[in-house]
């Protein structure tokens, strides 16, 4: 099984019309993923300058089982 992780981000440029969270846990594998799909690609509105992530360690279990979208 994959090590769990958790990691803090925040990204600059135009990101109006979405919502990226600040910190996000899960599998390292998926984790990494989403750091690189950040960095380089982005939701189809944004413009992504860069992309800082903070405070990563391994986690023994999930702090959160689900998300909520907020409109």
């Amino acid at each position: 099984m994959d090590s769990l992780v958790s990691v803090d981000y925040e990204i600059f440029g135009k990101v109006q019309g979405v919502f990226f969270r600040k910190h996000t846990q899960g599998p390292a594998a998926a984790v990494r993923q989403l750091q690189q799909w950040l960095r380089d690609t982005g939701s189809p509105k944004s413009r992504i300058d860069r992309a800082e992530f903070r405070n990563e360690k391994k986690v023994a279990t999930l702090q959160y089982e689900d998300f909520l979208i907020r409109k």
